[in-house]
């Protein structure tokens, strides 16, 4: 069946996806088809429409959906190493368990995105590019700061039980942040404390 996919600004229709599904299976499920339909065919996914789809386990490796609306989208497991998430709206999105790592130059990139409320436990977030992304009230990460003079900031995550923090361009486990921060700011610095107070509420969420 054709299904389309509007842009999320103005409404147009973006493209038209030849999908396999019944007429009557939900919306949620066709949006889900039609992304992937999209990623194999080069349909351009910057700034669609996608509130709500079911991309459970889904394939995105490297998929550009800088803008896109995934408001409240279901991204449980999902492959997203790479992709490019920039200014996306993931407000209340399902991202448990979904794979956020970038590798080198090719970052997976949240830069601006709206993860306001979203589920992000058990997401690898390894080398995302967080800056100024909206993590309030998001399961899963830690966000603090601006700490001390420098008005650092930072997230921490979980990572099979154990805190990993990205400061900046930085990714490693607690001691080696705080081993990083007293080398550049020497020892007993406020962003130090903050690192490891955050670290420490992490581990006790789940009893750690």
């Amino acid at each position: 069946m054709k299904f389309d996919v509007l842009n999320r600004l103005t409404g147009d229709v973006q493209f038209t996806a030849s999908i396999s599904c019944e007429n009557k299976e939900k919306r949620s499920v066709k949006l889900g088809l039609a992304v992937v339909w999209a990623l194999n065919n080069k349909a351009d996914l910057r700034g669609a429409d996608l509130r709500g789809a079911d991309l459970r386990r889904a394939n995105l490796h490297g998929a550009d959906l800088r803008g896109a609306n995934l408001h409240e989208a279901d991204l449980r497991g999902a492959d997203l190493y790479g992709a490019d998430l920039h200014g996306a709206n993931l407000y209340g999105a399902n991202l448990y368990g979904a794979n956020l790592h970038g590798a080198n130059l090719h970052e997976a990139s949240l830069h601006e995105a709206d993860l306001h409320e979203a589920n992000l436990r058990g997401a690898d977030l390894r080398r995302a590019n967080l800056h100024e992304a909206d993590l309030r009230r998001a399961e899963g990460v830690y966000s603090f700061g601006p700490v001390g003079e420098h008005r650092r900031r930072g997230v921490i995550f979980l990572k099979d039980g154990n805190p990993t923090v990205i400061l900046g361009c930085f990714c490693g486990s607690e001691r080696e942040a705080i081993n990083a921060i007293n080398k550049k700011y020497g020892k007993g610095s406020a962003y130090a404390s903050a690192v490891r107070a955050m670290c420490r509420a992490a581990k006790d969420s789940v009893g750690g």
